[in-house]
């Protein structure tokens, strides 16, 4: 007996809307430039998706952005840092403790 085939879609074979990836690119970029900060939650309330849809675009967009983009994981929760936001606020927190030392 052959194999079971797996449900739903195979590995690689996403289909994604352009008009879609660019609307989140740009959702994105605006939260990172006034917050410095992002999250998937974030996306899925300003486009109303579901996760795994959310998912999808987000990751995409985040992998099409490379280094200017952070991704940090704290527990279930992937917040997104610009990288100017990182460095300004590490350089501020290094300052502070060899500030008191």
């Amino acid at each position: 007996m052959g194999r079971k085939r797996k449900v739903g879609r195979p590995r690689g074979s996403y289909k994604y809307n352009k008009e879609k990836i660019e609307q989140v690119k740009n959702f994105i970029c605006k939260c990172l430039r006034e917050h410095g900060q992002c999250c998937r939650g974030d996306v899925q309330r300003a486009f109303g998706w579901n996760w795994r849809t959310t998912n999808k675009y987000v990751w995409e967009v985040i992998k099409a952005l490379g280094d200017s983009v952070i991704p940090v994981q704290i527990g279930r929760i992937v917040i997104f840092f610009s990288r100017d936001f990182m460095e300004r606020e590490l350089g501020e927190y290094y300052e502070s403790i060899f500030r008191n030392k």
